[in-house]
């Protein structure tokens, strides 16, 4: 049976032909397996993330610090991407962050709208560490593509490691990581999001939500 047989996933190649038109990139995967399972409808959208460009940012091996804030971070993550992919894609714009650097002393405020939604205005703090790490900050709110609760609203700190291929831990989240939800299969996961008054240190830097 074809629903058994198809492997799931995202795949490139030379160029192939499929009734009579030309595909270079594609996502395929057995429909029985997915088909009226709500637990897993960021399949597709995961595997066409893979076709754009992004790869998992998680780490295989040990997943505590893995914020379910991203669809390439968790199969059954909420339903939108981090902000630094939507920047790595170019859906934020460079007028949209506030770009800081590790050597920065001043104390500065930021007012950050919905990283999802499509409000005008700033939509990330990054915190250059070195040409390859990074710090982000963004503002979580429900949207409707992320329709979480307002008691889970908040602000996540992240670390990015460009170095780090595909499922070795790319972005770490470190902001509240004790701050436990289900996810859409049941299994806990660090919300992060912190809300006015909390703060983290991290990196030499203090961030807090005022």
């Amino acid at each position: 049976d074809w629903k058994d047989t198809v492997e799931a996933g995202a795949s490139g190649a030379a160029g192939f032909s499929i009734d009579g038109k030309s595909f270079f990139l594609s996502s395929s995967g057995p429909a029985g397996d997915y088909i009226g399972k709500p637990t897993l409808i960021n399949w597709l959208n995961h595997e066409v993330g893979h076709l754009l460009g992004l790869t998992h940012i998680y780490n295989y091996y040990d997943q505590s610090d893995s914020a379910p804030w991203d669809l390439m971070g968790a199969t059954y993550a909420m339903t939108d991407l981090i902000g630094w992919n939507k920047f790595f894609l170019s859906w934020i714009e460079d007028s949209q962050v506030n770009c800081l650097s590790s050597t920065s002393t001043t104390q500065s405020v930021h007012l950050l709208t919905s990283v999802g939604s499509s409000t005008p205005g700033t939509k990330m703090v990054i915190i250059k560490l070195s040409p390859t790490t990074a710090l982000g900050i963004e503002n979580r709110r429900q949207t409707e593509i992320d329709k979480l609760k307002t008691s889970d609203e908040g602000v996540i700190v992240y670390k990015i490691d460009t170095t780090k291929v595909s499922g070795t831990g790319a972005i770490q989240a470190l902001s509240n990581l004790n701050k436990i939800i289900p996810d859409r299969a049941g299994n806990a996961a660090p919300l992060s999001t912190m809300t006015p008054g909390e703060s983290i240190t991290t990196d030499g830097f203090t961030i807090k939500v005022l």
